[in-house]
């Protein structure tokens, strides 16, 4: 919604990132416009996932100046961008992730980026985004006190393990997602940095 946006537009302003990444822009396509407006500026660079049915959508936006992107990458529920940060002229992968609610459709995301990165292990990791997956049973809350299924758990974690990534602590709230009638509540959201990045 526009309120939304414009939420997004003031957060982008008030902190002077080199880079944003939205899940679930409920978006068929992206133009210049709406690129322009969330970043404040007419130079802008950005790549998209179209929504399906106004459900998901990526949209990655960035300033060339401090990140030169040299190659994207754009999977099933993903956008992996490869290039420098001129500050530290060091080589980054950054990637916004909407998963799969299915988990087939997780267990295929979850092996497409492993082989990227196994593919590509000279740079800092960074994967961020809607994991659509628990790591721990108290990160879900349900009043029908049903439970996240542990099999699922332990592969996400597995997953991780084998991505060689870390997750960085998040603050304020506990969780991510809740059904509007506040029955469930999930964290489902995270950033995942690798070892090299978080020992900068």
């Amino acid at each position: 919604s526009g309120v939304k946006w414009s939420a997004i537009r003031k957060l982008t302003l008030a902190n002077k990132i080199d880079i944003l990444c939205i899940q679930e822009t409920k978006k068929e396509s992206i133009d210049k416009k709406l690129c322009q407006y969330l970043w404040g500026d007419s130079s802008v660079t950005w790549e998209s996932v179209p929504s399906s049915n106004a459900a998901g959508g990526l949209l990655c936006i960035w300033n060339n100046d401090s990140f030169v992107v040299e190659r994207r990458v754009v999977g099933r529920g993903f956008i992996m961008l490869e290039g420098m940060r001129t500050k530290e002229n060091k080589r980054v992968f950054i990637t916004n992730v909407y998963a799969p609610c299915d988990l087939q459709g997780k267990r295929e995301q979850w092996e497409e980026l492993l082989q990227l990165k196994t593919s590509n292990h000279d740079g800092l990791w960074c994967i961020l985004g809607d994991f659509n997956s628990i790591r721990h049973q108290h990160e879900r809350m349900s009043s029908s006190q049903t439970v996240g299924n542990s099999t699922i758990i332990s592969d996400f974690n597995s997953w991780i393990s084998d991505m060689a990534l870390e997750e960085v602590r998040s603050i304020g709230r506990k969780f991510t997602w809740c059904r509007p009638n506040g029955s469930v509540m999930s964290k489902l959201d995270r950033f995942l940095l690798s070892d090299d990045w978080l020992s900068q």
